[in-house]
């Protein structure tokens, strides 16, 4: 890494190789790198959240659920920038191919949350060009779930 590309070999680069490389959609390499180097640099919450946003960005909803789905078996939590992404991706995929479909995706979406047993509180606010705004308060703590 350190001969072929400038950078050096640390977690720290790893970050920051992961993150551009997610935001620019190109999220099938990077998993890919993220597994290479796992031995070495085992990632944490912020890579597997930026994995999330990746796929989200690259349109792969599915790929994104089943990466958070694999996070949350691995032990780790979802971070609101990780459902951020989903329900982004949820709405310019459902605006797309089904915009009458945001309300049940995004419902998929808070059962998957209430699942992982977070126990943060998340104010989502989704607004679909052409609808009205949906908003989703949510208080996950196993007790307690509004959605509106």
């Amino acid at each position: 890494m350190a001969n072929d590309y400038g950078f050096v070999r640390n977690f720290d680069s790893l970050k920051f190789i992961v993150s551009k490389l997610c935001e620019h959609g190109f999220a099938s390499y990077t998993e890919k790198l993220v597994t290479n180097v796992a031995h070495e640099f085992f990632p944490d919450e912020f890579v597997c959240d930026t994995l999330i946003k990746g796929w989200c960005v690259d349109g792969k909803l599915d790929e994104a659920r089943r990466l958070s789905q694999e996070m949350y078996r691995d032990g780790f939590e979802i971070d609101s920038v990780g459902y951020n992404a989903i329900l982004d991706c949820v709405c310019r995929v459902c605006r797309k191919k089904d915009p009458f479909g945001v309300r049940s995706e995004a419902e998929k979406v808070l059962i998957d949350m209430d699942s992982t047993l977070c126990t943060k509180v998340y104010h989502f606010s989704i607004s679909v060009v052409g609808f009205t705004p949906i908003n989703l308060i949510v208080f996950v703590n196993n007790t307690k779930k509004l959605s509106n």
